[in-house]
């Protein structure tokens, strides 16, 4: 299934860049420009997650509260990228190491988790064509309903 195989592919990717990112900032560099990618790569993942698979999974198979789960997360990724990206605009350096190795942590454990709850259902006749880029102002779906809130 050549769906469910770029998927995890991406997840070894953005893992491997997310430490790469963390080894960096251990010595000192911080390396902004693998950071963007990353979080731009991330942002990408979540848009397809959230608008195409997650939908077509549930209509498969209800997955309803694991989905929940996985938009958490995927919550509070992009809430932790926004807490570096105000830090450095602060120029408050000390807790970007800590936020950096809470999204490795998050990303381990979730990727994880949709791999074997999702990725292993996914079947690449069910699933819908999709875009490859987040439109302009897509926000992950728990952060449009926090703004709802607000």
């Amino acid at each position: 299934m050549k769906i469910t195989k770029d998927f995890e592919d991406d997840h070894i990717i953005e893992q491997m860049k997310m430490r790469e990112i963390i080894d960096g900032a251990e010595k000192g560099e911080l390396d902004l420009d693998l950071m963007d990618e990353l979080e731009n790569h991330l942002k990408n993942h979540m848009f397809q997650e959230e608008e195409y698979i997650f939908p077509a999974m549930n209509k498969v198979q209800n997955l309803r509260l694991e989905i929940a789960g996985f938009q958490t997360e995927h919550a509070a990724l992009w809430r932790l990228f926004s807490m570096i990206h105000s830090d450095i605009e602060k120029g408050k350096l000390d807790k970007i190491q800590k936020y950096l190795t809470e999204i490795y942590k998050i990303l381990v454990e979730h990727n994880s988790r949709e791999e074997i709850f999702v990725y292993k259902m996914m079947n690449d006749d069910s699933m819908p064509v999709m875009e490859m880029v987040r439109p302009e102002g897509w926000v992950c779906k728990k952060i449009r309903e926090t703004q709802a809130i607000h």
